[in-house]
């Protein structure tokens, strides 16, 4: 994960892509940031790595829950694809999220039905 840390700020940016399949240089104009905040862009296996297992979501939500375990006061910030995933590691209440700002994200219990029957048909090793 790219990051720039901001010892004298209060929040630390994670920035979560869309996609899936998409990576962080899409955040690339926001680096600006960090003289406000410490700032992490984080890249889903497979997009800049190599693919660890297989890529379902529970993979790479866990993928993404395990790489902001050691940040404090974490504000997530997904677009598309990524605030799914934000809104849904929020909801788990992990202390060391204190925020959530979602871009163009579907949010409705019809979006996330019609996301989740969709997701593994659209995925492929491209």
């Amino acid at each position: 994960m790219k990051c720039f840390i901001n010892k004298n700020a209060k929040y630390n940016l994670v920035f979560i892509p869309g996609g899936p399949g998409l990576s962080s240089i899409s955040f690339t104009p926001l680096e600006e940031l960090k003289e406000e905040f410490g700032l992490y862009f984080f890249d889903p296996m497979g997009t800049r790595t190599p693919l660890k297992t297989t890529p379902t979501y529970e993979a790479l939500l866990s993928e993404l829950k395990e790489s902001i375990t050691d940040i404090e006061n974490v504000i997530l910030c997904g677009h598309s694809f990524g605030g799914i995933q934000a809104i849904d590691l929020a909801s788990q209440d992990i202390p060391n999220i204190k925020g959530v700002i979602a871009i163009g994200s579907p949010v409705s219990s019809h979006a996330f039905e019609i996301i989740g029957k969709n997701f593994d048909v659209e995925l492929n090793e491209d």
